[in-house]
């Protein structure tokens, strides 16, 4: 039976989160799903580092995405990548803008929040608290 992990070691994780939202300009009903489509953005603004097998990252969306694409609709979503360099947050943040300040790629950046260093305690301090009777 594996043993559990020791909670000090579990207590120097830090990730990187960079949030951010989108709006979709032109397509309505793409047959892409929007999952697929904020992949397809973010594989233009990721740092070649965190593309390549050095670093990796994960995102996921902050709101319901629905099945398709909708014209006009807002789309929030995180990027979180491993450790506590804010250079490739930092860098992903710049290409999104970067990529995005062409209108021909039917979206337009929304908010871009400043990347953050994240740990167990900022998860912990965001936490409901739990019922007295749990």
């Amino acid at each position: 039976m594996p043993t559990p992990p020791d909670l000090a070691l579990l207590e120097t994780l830090r990730w990187t989160r960079l949030r951010g939202a989108v709006r979709n300009l032109r397509q309505d009903r793409a047959r892409e799903h929007p999952l697929w489509i904020l992949h397809g953005l973010l594989m233009f603004a990721v740092p070649p580092a965190a593309k390549d097998g050095q670093s990796r990252f994960v995102f996921r969306p902050l709101a319901p995405m629905g099945d398709a694409i909708q014209r006009d609709r807002v789309y929030p979503f995180e990027v979180l990548f491993p450790g506590d360099d804010l250079s490739l947050a930092a860098d992903c943040a710049t290409g999104l803008a970067r990529h995005l300040a062409d209108l021909r790629n039917n979206f337009a950046l929304e908010r871009l929040d400043p990347p953050q260093v994240r740990s167990l305690a900022d998860l912990v301090d965001a936490a409901l608290p739990w019922p007295a009777d749990a």
